[in-house]
């Protein structure tokens, strides 16, 4: 059995989602949809445009699996990692996730290059992203301010 469904644009990410794993979210440059899978049909559930700022195109998206089926994670081609939250009226709201080390000069994204992959982890309230500058960050989702800490990374030592 196969589908289809046209989002609409370019897609570069998926993921899919619900307790039940009928929902999948995609997106691309200027288009974001939620769509529900059900015995071979695929239904749009959300469909969002995007603006055609790198800040606000998705490069990857991650659905939080395990503590709220309603928190996208999104990363952008210029490095930015956003937690979208969606509600069931298909609103969508963002947060952006701000190292406090690069508040300054120009590179007050999160990742230098852009994000290869993000992810939320099992059961922990926290984020995390990897990217091309050779870097994982992560961040606790539980802040509630726009500026939220990274978690810190211990190297092992040397024997």
């Amino acid at each position: 059995m196969s589908c289809t469904y046209d989002c609409g644009g370019l897609l570069s990410s998926f993921d899919q989602c619900g307790r039940d794993k009928d929902l999948v979210v995609a997106g691309g440059p200027v288009v974001m949809c939620i769509v529900r899978y059900d015995d071979g049909v695929v239904t749009p559930k959300h469909h969002l445009r995007l603006t055609r700022k790198l800040d606000h195109s998705v490069a990857q998206l991650a659905w939080n699996h395990t503590l709220h089926d309603d928190i996208i994670g999104m990363a952008s081609p210029s490095g930015k990692l956003f937690e979208l939250k969606v509600a069931t009226d298909g609103q969508v709201t963002s947060r952006a996730f701000v190292d406090p080390e690069h508040l300054q000069g120009p590179a007050s994204g999160l990742n230098k290059r852009q994000i290869s992959r993000v992810r939320f982890h099992p059961v922990e309230s926290l984020i995390f992203s990897s990217s091309h500058d050779g870097q994982i960050r992560g961040f606790d989702l539980r802040q509630e301010s726009g500026l939220v800490t990274r978690l810190p990374f211990h190297k092992p030592a040397d024997n």
